[in-house]
C-alpha cells in the first residue's frame, strides 16, 4: 500500500519513471529470522518506488529515504523482546525521510530544467533487513552506466534519539 502511494504521488508531479513506463523498481532478497543462525531465513521480494526529473545532464543526483520499517516484527528484526505482532512506527526513522523526499520531488518539478544535473527521487525497501533495495537499486544503475554525482540520504531527519521531549 506504501509504495502504491508513493507512486501516485510522484506520478501527480509528472516525474519520468524509472523502468520504462514504472516507477518500480522490483528486487528479491533472502530475510534472516534468526540474527544468531544466518540459515534461518527466507525468500523476500521489496519494491523501491524511484521517479526522476530529466534535466539532460550527464550526472545525477539522487534523494532518497526508506520506506519500510519494523512494521508487525514479522521479521524479528526488533531490539524488543517477545515483540511479533506489535506494531513498531516509524515516524522518526522513515516517514520523515521520505516526506522530505516528496516534498523535494515536488518543490523541484515546479522548475524543471533549472538543474544542472538531472535529479531522482528514489523511496527504497528493505532498509530494515540490511540496506537491501538501495544495493539493489545501485546494482541496477551501475549495469546501466549511470554517473550519480550525489546522493541526499533523508533518513532519520526528524530522529531526536534519546533526547528528552521539548517542552509543551
Amino acid at each position: 500500500m506504501a509504495a502504491e502511494y508513493l507512486q501516485k504521488q510522484l506520478e501527480s508531479l509528472g516525474l519520468g519513471t524509472f523502468l520504462s513506463d514504472s516507477y518500480e523498481h522490483p528486487f528479491e532478497y533472502k530475510v534472516r529470522l534468526n540474527p544468531h543462525n544466518p540459515q534461518e531465513s527466507k525468500d523476500n521480494q521489496g519494491k523501491n518506488v524511484v521517479a526522476f526529473l530529466d534535466n539532460e545532464a550527464d550526472n545525477t543526483i539522487l534523494i532518497g529515504a526508506h520506506y519500510d520499517h519494523l512494521g508487525m516484527n514479522e521479521h524479528r528484526n526488533s531490539t524488543l523482546p517477545n515483540s511479533e505482532g506489535m506494531i513498531h512506527n516509524g515516524a522518526d526513522d522513515n516517514a520523515s525521510g521520505v516526506v522530505a523526499v516528496l516534498e523535494a520531488a515536488r518543490v523541484m518539478s515546479l522548475a524543471p530544467g533549472g538543474f544542472t544535473r538531472t535529479l531522482k527521487f528514489a523511496a527504497f525497501n528493505g532498509e530494515e533487513q540490511g540496506l537491501r533495495g538501495s544495493q539493489a537499486y545501485v546494482a541496477t544503475v551501475a549495469g546501466q552506466g549511470e554517473d550519480i554525482a550525489g546522493v541526499y540520504n533523508a533518513d532519520m531527519i526528524a530522529y531526536r534519539g534519546n533526547d528528552p521531549a521539548p517542552p509543551d
